[in-house]
């Protein structure tokens, strides 16, 4: 049997290694919670980028379909039904009250403005008015396109009609935190349209876009006053 000596310092080398290795690690978690976790994926100039691109589209899309919808009450004859003057949604896409989700909008449909014999507006279906279901009355918004994605470490783009209250119609993208990142982004991409800072400011100016530390909100209708205004369009 050979004999083999071990050398009192075999392996000690693994020492200092484990040991830097522990420190990369304690400092990779101290810049995760530093930033938030955020700036490692993106910048603000991706932010800017992203975020006046998707609401661009966003915005073309509803746009669209009230035009769509405004053409088809132009259009349209109903053997004598009269079409309500003032559908629900104001012919925008309707949403939940709390906000619904860009990406389920429906196009209004022509179903829900029309009157029955007493002259009432009411959802018509099957040649009878129906309590339907607003929400998911219509065509997606996004049968011809792909609806944005959104952005990581950002909450879904959500959008609210509100016309009926005087609140407006709008949709946001909000972070998960703040950080001067996430500001810069936003405040770059407000300058693409017409922004403000200010409910008031923007009602009186209607600007497009109002914009806080943490938040993105694009009118497409602006509230009837600042007292009106629905949260969800607040900064």
């Amino acid at each position: 049997m050979i004999k083999r000596d071990i050398k009192s310092n075999a392996g000690i080398a693994i020492g200092p290694i484990l040991f830097i290795v522990a420190i990369m690690a304690v400092i990779a978690v101290a810049v995760s919670s530093a930033t938030g976790g955020f700036s490692t994926v993106l910048s603000a100039d991706k932010i800017e980028s992203e975020v006046f691109n998707q609401a661009s589209l966003i915005r073309n899309k509803i746009i669209k379909c009230k035009a769509e919808f405004d053409l088809r009450r132009n259009l349209s004859s109903f053997s004598g039904k009269q079409l309500c003057p003032n559908p629900d949604g104001g012919g925008f896409p309707v949403s939940l009250e709390e906000g619904s989700r860009i990406d389920e909008l429906m196009c209004s449909s022509l179903v829900q403005v029309l009157k029955d014999s007493g002259g009432e507006c009411c959802f018509w279906q099957d040649d009878g008015c129906e309590n339907l279901n607003v929400v998911s009355i219509g065509d997606s918004i996004w049968e011809d396109a792909v609806p944005p994605s959104g952005m990581s470490g950002f909450k879904p783009w959500k959008y609210i009609n509100d016309i009926k209250n005087g609140g407006g119609i709008c949709f946001w993208i909000e972070a998960n935190f703040k950080n001067d990142t996430v500001s810069e982004g936003f405040a770059r991409a407000a300058l693409k349209f017409r922004h403000s800072n200010s409910v008031a400011d923007g009602i009186a100016n209607y600007s497009e876009v109002i914009v806080s530390a943490d938040k993105f909100i694009m009118w497409i209708v602006p509230p009837a006053d600042e007292f009106k205004v629905n949260a969800n369009c607040a900064p």
